[in-house]
């Protein structure tokens, strides 16, 4: 089993970021994950003097206004701006991340000694894998 998501492909003029990080949606509400800036991590991505911006939307969105649904929802995030953004393209990524029934909330467990951790613990991603890794080795730099 397999969790989808929709991505969506903008140019800009600028990026909307002040620095290159993932901007992640932590509303709790919307249809936007995350906005990534690909152009600021790698210049090439983009022409001169334009911007790479992708956005990610959980699960499978077939909406023909997707876009502007989701440009709407970015006038909250980076202002008027959003509006013109040209939209490039929308993926759907049907198998993105496996489906989880259960993990970890800690990342981790300990069985007899040996620390057992990965994205398999905590959420099937980078970003679980990475979380994973540091609260293991957290936890067994108080054991020293």
């Amino acid at each position: 089993n397999w969790r989808a998501v929709t991505n969506l492909y903008f140019e800009a003029d600028t990026s909307p970021l002040d620095r290159v990080i993932i901007a992640l949606n932590g509303t709790q509400s919307g249809i936007v994950n995350n906005v990534a800036v690909m152009s600021d991590l790698a210049p090439d991505y983009a022409p001169d003097g334009k911007a790479l911006i992708s956005v990610s939307v959980l699960g499978e969105n077939r909406e023909s206004n997707l876009p502007l649904v989701v440009q709407q929802e970015l006038k909250e995030w980076f202002g008027e701006k959003v509006t013109t953004w040209k939209h490039l393209r929308t993926d759907l990524i049907k198998e993105a991340l496996p489906t989880q029934e259960e993990t970890n909330p800690i990342g981790f467990r300990e069985i007899g000694g040996v620390f057992v951790c990965g994205d398999h613990a905590i959420s099937a991603s980078i970003e679980g894998a990475i979380s994973s890794g540091k609260s293991t080795a957290e936890a067994i730099l108080t054991l020293s």
